[in-house]
């Protein structure tokens, strides 16, 4: 869900299309059709970046979930998905640092509610050896 379940995501997602809206504000309503360049010249000028993130964030966190949830219906994974956290200790990670990994996409996870879950075999290195 792009803009998140929780009321400080919601926020963070409706600050960010606000941002990314504002040039556009700048430009008065009876200008827009006849003068496209104006249009075009403020699209130009969105700032989109943080936008950008967290478009980028939600595809592969729907990317992740989709294949977890493939590679389970089709039983190629050893082991069952546990909570984050358990995972990082019997790998020799920080709970943070396999955060970070789940969220630079080189671990693969699903949330479900507020927790992580994940296993071993999802590790990007591991995963991607696999034939699927």
């Amino acid at each position: 869900m792009i803009k998140g379940l929780s009321e400080k995501d919601r926020k963070k997602y409706y600050e960010t299309l606000e941002e990314a809206d504002s040039s556009i504000k700048d430009v008065p309503q009876e200008t827009l059709s006849p003068y496209p360049k104006k249009v075009l010249s403020a699209v130009q000028k969105m700032k989109t970046d943080k936008l950008e993130t967290i478009l980028a964030s939600a595809i592969r966190e729907s990317i992740d979930k989709l294949t977890i949830d493939l590679a389970q219906k089709a039983q190629l994974l050893q082991e069952k998905l546990f909570p984050l956290p358990n995972v990082a200790q019997k790998m020799g990670y920080s709970p943070s640092s396999m955060r970070k990994l789940v969220s630079r996409g080189q671990f693969i996870a699903t949330k479900n509610g507020k927790e992580w879950f994940t296993s071993p075999e999802l590790h990007i290195s591991r995963f991607g050896q696999k034939a699927l």
